[in-house]
């Protein structure tokens, strides 16, 4: 007769409520809120009232698996194009400094909308659940190892080690187009022509790794300006 096998346990999972508001539950296995020492709870009752606050231990576990998203050589490459696209970032008036700034907060996002929803934390993804990744870690944000940590995926971000990340102001559902174009002056045009490689790839930037790994910006071999009539060939 074969030996009884002990049933093992899943790992916490988030579970979604079934209020109305769509809110997300915590693990089932998340102790409950107690007091006592800090670093026997993920979250600790202290805080801002009306939001759980966070330990320094679980603050500190959530940044740096956002740390360690950022480090991911896919994330580099593409902060990397970014940075290289926009050479004067680093002058507050120059158009570069928004732009970077536009561009670098689409990369976040990315991360956000992966990182922050994982079980234990069982945040919203993207930005609104970064505004509650912060207001639950107001109690302990100014914690020296919290605040190790941000430094770190500043230094990650190429960011002065000063610098403060925040969410982007809600876009307008509506915005007014006075000379009925549809468009909004901010909207982005391109006026150079297409550029089309030998291998038939049209775009209006070519961007190679060199032997160092560094994104540069190419002139493509063979190129010619693509037609912009559709259905060109």
């Amino acid at each position: 007769m074969g030996q009884g096998r002990s049933k093992e346990t899943s790992p916490s999972r988030c579970r979604r409520s079934s209020h109305s508001d769509g809110s997300t539950e915590a693990p089932a296995n998340r102790p409950n809120l107690q007091p006592g020492n800090a670093s026997e709870h993920p979250i600790s009752n202290r805080g801002a009232p009306g939001e759980p606050q966070y330990s320094v231990e679980a603050a500190v576990s959530l940044q740096r698996a956002l740390l360690a998203a950022f480090a991911e050589e896919s994330f580099q490459k593409l902060l990397k194009l970014a940075e290289a696209k926009h050479p004067n970032r680093g002058q507050r008036l120059h158009p570069d400094a928004q732009a970077f700034a536009v561009h670098l907060q689409g990369l976040l996002l990315h991360v956000y909308q992966t990182v922050l929803p994982k079980a234990p934390w069982c945040l919203s993804p993207g930005w609104e659940g970064f505004r509650q990744m912060n207001s639950r870690m107001a109690s302990v944000a100014e914690h020296p190892k919290v605040l190790v940590v941000k430094e770190q995926i500043l230094a990650m971000l190429g960011l002065p080690r000063h610098a403060i990340l925040r969410a982007p102001a809600e876009e307008p559902l509506l915005t007014e187009t006075p000379d009925g174009s549809g468009c909004s002056g901010a909207s982005l045009a391109f006026e150079a022509a297409l550029l089309r490689d030998s291998d038939g790839d049209a775009a209006h930037e070519f961007w190679e790794e060199d032997r160092s790994g560094r994104l540069v910006l190419v002139q493509p071999r063979h190129a010619s300006a693509a037609a912009n009539a559709p259905g060109s060939s």
